[in-house]
């Protein structure tokens, strides 16, 4: 297969603060995980030895910044990775100006806030946030004022049946566009490989490029297929006792690969079922 640059997703904790209405994580009832600091290092280490790791994402179910070792694990593959890019992803609500300032300072490279709403009810209907639209407003503005380098970027599912027309309008007079000179992204609602419903249209056998283009890992240190697969319906390995390289190269995990390269994602139910990205 022809080398691709991968991505390391690493989900910090499995614990939220939200509860989406287009996220399994209300169902998949998995809150309570953290990864230790050891497996956390483990793989920073063995991942900075291979070039083909492009750089680092810290997401999952869970809220990134509910770990209070957030900036520090930061810290630590800023100093290991050595000029990859290192991108959080979260819900924006405790990203306040002091947790903020420490990031950039531990070294993130851009941070992707999760809004979905341009209103204060709609925010609560689609994330099950009370009354924190405003406040999450106020921290993005303070990490785009003083960035530092850090690229923020502010997202929105277009769910149905809280989005219109006149939301975007709204959202990308507010944000800007991120393809442009501004911050704002909207992205398509998923169905987390069947698990949601779904009206969108998609091919059962279609390459998915979050089969080729990431390793997603668990806060146990599980593999699973992606981010779609949070429960780890597939399971690839386990790099509590497994390495990257070992688990990586594991002849199950590449002949999915080599499947999905070949247009054959629907001989996997998990992939024949999913809306991809």
């Amino acid at each position: 297969m022809e080398a691709v640059a991968i991505q390391l997703q690493l989900e910090n904790t499995s614990t939220c603060n939200a509860s989406c209405g287009f996220c399994v994580y209300p169902q998949a009832k998995r809150w309570g995980g953290l990864m230790s600091q050891s497996l956390y290092q483990k793989i920073i280490d063995e991942a900075a030895t291979i070039p083909l790791i492009s750089g680092l994402v810290i997401t999952g179910l869970g809220e990134p910044t509910l770990d209070a070792r957030l900036s520090e694990l930061v810290r630590y593959a800023s100093r290991t990775l050595s000029n990859r890019k290192i991108t959080i992803y979260t819900n924006g609500v405790y990203l306040r100006q002091q947790l903020f300032d420490a990031l950039a300072a531990s070294g993130v490279t851009g941070i992707v806030v999760s809004l979905n709403a341009v209103r204060q009810e709609q925010h609560e209907q689609k994330m099950g946030l009370k009354g924190k639209f405003d406040q999450v407003c106020q921290n993005i503005d303070y990490a785009i004022a003083n960035h530092r380098g850090v690229r923020i970027e502010v997202r929105a599912v277009m769910s149905e049946p809280w989005w219109t027309h006149h939301d975007v309008d709204d959202f990308f007079s507010r944000w800007g566009e991120a393809r442009g000179t501004g911050h704002g992204l909207l992205v398509h609602e998923g169905n987390w490989a069947g698990s949601l419903s779904t009206q969108r249209k998609f091919m059962p056998n279609e390459h998915c490029p979050r089969s080729t283009e990431a390793i997603y890992v668990l806060y146990d240190g599980t593999v699973s297929a992606c981010c779609f697969d949070p429960t780890a319906k597939m399971n690839f390995g386990n790099l509590t006792h497994q390495s990257l390289r070992e688990v990586y190269a594991s002849e199950k995990y590449v002949q999915f690969r080599k499947d999905h390269i070949n247009d054959m994602a629907d001989r996997y139910e998990l992939c024949s079922t999913c809306t991809r990205i």
